[in-house]
Protein backbone atom coordinates (compact mmCIF):
# COMPACT_ATOMS: atom_id res chain seq x y z
CA UNK A 1 0.00 0.00 0.00
CA UNK A 2 1.48 3.54 -1.11
CA UNK A 3 1.59 5.54 2.19
CA UNK A 4 1.24 9.19 1.30
CA UNK A 5 3.16 12.10 3.04
CA UNK A 6 0.73 15.17 3.14
CA UNK A 7 2.20 18.32 4.84
CA UNK A 8 1.99 18.05 8.41
CA UNK A 9 0.07 20.78 10.17
CA UNK A 10 2.11 21.24 13.19
CA UNK A 11 4.84 24.04 12.07
CA UNK A 12 8.57 22.60 12.49
CA UNK A 13 11.23 24.38 13.72
CA UNK A 14 12.15 27.56 12.19
CA UNK A 15 15.50 26.30 11.71
CA UNK A 16 14.81 23.37 9.90
CA UNK A 17 12.24 25.73 7.57
CA UNK A 18 14.71 28.22 6.80
CA UNK A 19 17.55 25.84 5.68
CA UNK A 20 14.95 24.38 3.74
CA UNK A 21 14.41 27.42 1.85
CA UNK A 22 18.17 28.48 1.81
CA UNK A 23 18.96 25.26 -0.09
CA UNK A 24 16.00 25.76 -2.55
CA UNK A 25 17.22 29.52 -3.20
CA UNK A 26 19.91 28.07 -3.67
CA UNK A 27 18.95 25.72 -6.20
CA UNK A 28 17.06 28.98 -8.05
CA UNK A 29 20.60 30.58 -8.45
CA UNK A 30 22.52 27.96 -9.68
CA UNK A 31 20.18 26.90 -12.23
CA UNK A 32 19.68 30.21 -13.03
CA UNK A 33 23.10 30.85 -13.79
CA UNK A 34 23.05 27.43 -15.83
CA UNK A 35 24.50 25.39 -13.04
CA UNK A 36 23.29 21.84 -14.44
CA UNK A 37 24.80 20.23 -11.36
CA UNK A 38 23.28 21.73 -8.04
CA UNK A 39 24.01 18.57 -6.22
CA UNK A 40 26.21 15.62 -6.52
CA UNK A 41 26.64 13.61 -3.48
CA UNK A 42 29.05 10.83 -4.68
CA UNK A 43 30.99 13.39 -6.87
CA UNK A 44 31.25 10.35 -9.22
CA UNK A 45 27.49 11.40 -11.27
CA UNK A 46 26.24 14.33 -11.30
CA UNK A 47 22.78 14.82 -10.78
CA UNK A 48 20.79 17.77 -12.86
CA UNK A 49 18.01 19.68 -11.06
CA UNK A 50 15.72 22.02 -12.87
CA UNK A 51 13.73 25.45 -12.49
CA UNK A 52 10.97 23.84 -10.57
CA UNK A 53 12.54 21.21 -8.64
CA UNK A 54 13.81 23.20 -6.26
CA UNK A 55 11.77 21.01 -3.53
CA UNK A 56 12.65 18.01 -4.98
CA UNK A 57 16.42 19.03 -4.82
CA UNK A 58 16.51 20.92 -1.29
CA UNK A 59 14.10 18.09 0.50
CA UNK A 60 15.85 14.75 -0.71
CA UNK A 61 19.66 16.12 -0.56
CA UNK A 62 18.43 17.35 3.16
CA UNK A 63 17.55 13.74 4.09
CA UNK A 64 20.91 11.80 2.99
CA UNK A 65 23.10 10.32 5.01
CA UNK A 66 26.41 10.62 5.20
CA UNK A 67 27.36 6.97 3.03
CA UNK A 68 24.31 7.88 0.33
CA UNK A 69 24.44 8.77 -2.80
CA UNK A 70 22.31 10.19 -6.02
CA UNK A 71 22.47 8.52 -9.14
CA UNK A 72 19.85 10.26 -11.96
CA UNK A 73 18.47 9.20 -15.44
CA UNK A 74 16.88 12.41 -15.83
CA UNK A 75 18.66 14.46 -18.81
CA UNK A 76 20.81 11.28 -19.52
CA UNK A 77 20.48 9.78 -23.10
CA UNK A 78 21.99 6.50 -21.64
CA UNK A 79 18.96 5.29 -19.22
CA UNK A 80 20.08 1.62 -19.15
CA UNK A 81 23.27 2.77 -17.67
CA UNK A 82 22.44 4.87 -15.14
CA UNK A 83 20.04 2.04 -13.70
CA UNK A 84 23.03 -0.10 -14.09
CA UNK A 85 25.18 2.55 -12.17
CA UNK A 86 22.65 2.39 -9.09
CA UNK A 87 22.59 -1.50 -8.90
CA UNK A 88 26.30 -1.68 -9.08
CA UNK A 89 26.70 1.07 -6.67
CA UNK A 90 24.06 -0.91 -3.74
CA UNK A 91 25.89 -4.41 -4.78
CA UNK A 92 29.15 -2.70 -3.82
CA UNK A 93 27.45 -1.18 -0.80
CA UNK A 94 26.01 -4.74 0.06
CA UNK A 95 29.47 -6.49 -0.17
CA UNK A 96 31.10 -3.42 1.88
CA UNK A 97 28.89 -3.77 4.66
CA UNK A 98 27.86 0.06 4.32
CA UNK A 99 24.70 1.50 5.12
CA UNK A 100 24.64 3.23 2.47
CA UNK A 101 21.39 3.90 0.06
CA UNK A 102 21.72 4.86 -3.86
CA UNK A 103 18.67 7.01 -4.74
CA UNK A 104 18.03 6.86 -8.39
CA UNK A 105 16.15 9.53 -9.23
CA UNK A 106 13.93 8.85 -12.82
CA UNK A 107 11.69 10.83 -15.17
CA UNK A 108 9.27 10.34 -17.83
CA UNK A 109 10.71 9.03 -20.80
CA UNK A 110 13.58 6.01 -21.37
CA UNK A 111 13.49 3.07 -20.81
CA UNK A 112 10.50 1.23 -18.60
CA UNK A 113 11.34 1.14 -14.62
CA UNK A 114 9.57 -1.93 -13.55
CA UNK A 115 11.93 -4.52 -14.60
CA UNK A 116 14.44 -2.41 -12.69
CA UNK A 117 13.14 -2.57 -9.69
CA UNK A 118 11.24 -5.44 -9.47
CA UNK A 119 15.43 -6.88 -9.98
CA UNK A 120 16.46 -5.07 -7.24
CA UNK A 121 13.92 -5.99 -5.25
CA UNK A 122 14.26 -9.44 -5.61
CA UNK A 123 18.32 -8.79 -4.75
CA UNK A 124 17.21 -7.09 -1.74
CA UNK A 125 19.29 -3.85 -2.99
CA UNK A 126 19.65 -1.03 -0.69
CA UNK A 127 18.16 1.44 -3.67
CA UNK A 128 15.47 4.14 -3.30
CA UNK A 129 13.90 4.74 -7.14
CA UNK A 130 12.69 8.56 -6.74
CA UNK A 131 10.19 9.14 -10.19
CA UNK A 132 10.07 12.97 -10.96
CA UNK A 133 7.22 13.69 -13.62
CA UNK A 134 6.26 10.15 -13.51
CA UNK A 135 7.82 6.95 -14.19
CA UNK A 136 8.83 6.17 -18.22
CA UNK A 137 5.89 4.24 -20.35
CA UNK A 138 5.09 0.36 -18.33
CA UNK A 139 4.22 -2.28 -20.06
CA UNK A 140 0.35 -2.78 -19.44
CA UNK A 141 -0.31 -4.42 -16.08
CA UNK A 142 3.24 -3.97 -14.88
CA UNK A 143 3.39 -0.13 -13.51
CA UNK A 144 5.18 -0.10 -10.46
CA UNK A 145 3.33 0.60 -7.03
CA UNK A 146 4.95 3.49 -5.20
CA UNK A 147 5.53 2.82 -1.44
CA UNK A 148 5.35 6.68 -0.56
CA UNK A 149 4.20 9.81 -2.46
CA UNK A 150 4.86 13.34 -1.81
CA UNK A 151 4.02 16.09 -3.37
CA UNK A 152 7.23 17.87 -5.81
CA UNK A 153 5.70 21.15 -4.74
CA UNK A 154 6.13 20.71 -0.95
CA UNK A 155 9.84 20.58 0.47
CA UNK A 156 8.60 19.40 3.92
CA UNK A 157 6.68 17.35 2.54
CA UNK A 158 9.36 15.85 0.56
CA UNK A 159 12.20 15.57 3.32
CA UNK A 160 9.62 13.77 5.20
CA UNK A 161 9.07 10.98 2.87
CA UNK A 162 12.49 10.61 1.77
CA UNK A 163 13.66 10.30 5.01
CA UNK A 164 10.78 7.73 5.90
CA UNK A 165 11.76 5.93 2.59
CA UNK A 166 15.52 6.05 3.75
CA UNK A 167 14.63 4.60 6.95
CA UNK A 168 12.46 1.72 5.20
CA UNK A 169 15.23 1.18 2.69
CA UNK A 170 18.30 0.56 5.47
CA UNK A 171 15.84 -1.50 7.75
CA UNK A 172 14.62 -3.95 5.16
CA UNK A 173 17.44 -4.02 2.74
CA UNK A 174 15.21 -3.81 -0.29
CA UNK A 175 14.68 -1.53 -2.83
CA UNK A 176 11.71 0.96 -2.61
CA UNK A 177 9.62 3.84 -4.93
CA UNK A 178 8.86 7.14 -4.17
CA UNK A 179 6.57 8.85 -6.18
CA UNK A 180 6.80 12.95 -5.69
CA UNK A 181 3.72 13.73 -7.56
CA UNK A 182 2.54 16.85 -8.73
CA UNK A 183 2.12 19.36 -11.65
CA UNK A 184 5.63 20.12 -13.47
CA UNK A 185 5.79 22.84 -15.89
CA UNK A 186 4.64 26.26 -15.93
CA UNK A 187 1.21 25.84 -14.30
CA UNK A 188 3.20 23.62 -11.07
CA UNK A 189 3.27 26.09 -8.02
CA UNK A 190 6.16 27.82 -6.78
CA UNK A 191 7.88 25.12 -3.73
CA UNK A 192 9.93 28.68 -2.36
CA UNK A 193 6.69 30.93 -2.48
CA UNK A 194 4.80 27.42 -1.01
CA UNK A 195 7.24 27.56 2.15
CA UNK A 196 7.94 31.30 2.69
CA UNK A 197 4.20 31.90 2.95
CA UNK A 198 4.02 28.98 5.02
CA UNK A 199 6.56 30.65 7.45
CA UNK A 200 5.21 33.98 7.00
CA UNK A 201 1.57 32.73 8.66
CA UNK A 202 3.41 30.56 10.93
CA UNK A 203 5.41 34.13 11.99
CA UNK A 204 8.75 32.49 11.58
CA UNK A 205 9.53 34.78 8.54
CA UNK A 206 9.43 38.34 7.04
CA UNK A 207 10.29 40.50 3.99
CA UNK A 208 13.99 41.30 5.59
CA UNK A 209 14.50 37.82 6.64
CA UNK A 210 13.49 36.60 3.48
CA UNK A 211 15.80 38.98 1.86
CA UNK A 212 18.79 38.15 4.06
CA UNK A 213 18.40 34.74 3.25
CA UNK A 214 18.32 34.99 -0.36
CA UNK A 215 20.90 37.50 -0.56
CA UNK A 216 22.88 34.27 1.67
CA UNK A 217 22.16 32.16 -1.25
CA UNK A 218 22.43 34.29 -3.92
CA UNK A 219 26.25 35.42 -2.39
CA UNK A 220 26.96 31.12 -2.04
CA UNK A 221 25.68 30.41 -5.55
CA UNK A 222 28.44 32.97 -7.04
CA UNK A 223 30.96 31.22 -4.88
CA UNK A 224 30.23 28.04 -5.97
CA UNK A 225 30.65 28.45 -9.76
CA UNK A 226 33.65 30.07 -9.15
CA UNK A 227 35.16 27.71 -7.68
CA UNK A 228 33.32 24.82 -9.60
CA UNK A 229 32.24 23.19 -6.27
CA UNK A 230 28.84 21.06 -7.53
CA UNK A 231 28.84 19.82 -3.41
CA UNK A 232 27.68 22.77 -2.45
CA UNK A 233 24.53 21.78 -0.95
CA UNK A 234 25.27 18.46 0.85
CA UNK A 235 26.36 20.80 3.68
CA UNK A 236 24.83 23.93 3.68
CA UNK A 237 24.80 25.97 7.45
CA UNK A 238 23.11 25.11 10.08
CA UNK A 239 21.45 21.66 8.16
CA UNK A 240 18.24 19.68 8.73
CA UNK A 241 18.11 17.79 11.75
CA UNK A 242 15.72 14.96 12.45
Amino acid sequence: MTQEHPFQPHPAPAVQRTDLLHRMLLVRHLTEHHAASPGSISGDFPVHFHAGEEAVAAGLLAALGPSDAIVSTVGEPAFANSFQWAIARARDDVQSRRRGVTVCLVEAGGQPLAPWLDAARRAQLPILFCSIAGTPPEPAGQEPCPDETADCSDVEAVLTAARTSLRNVRDSGGARLLDLAGTYGPSRLDPIEVLALRMVTDHQLDDNALCAIDTNAAARAEATLAASVPEALASPPGGCQE
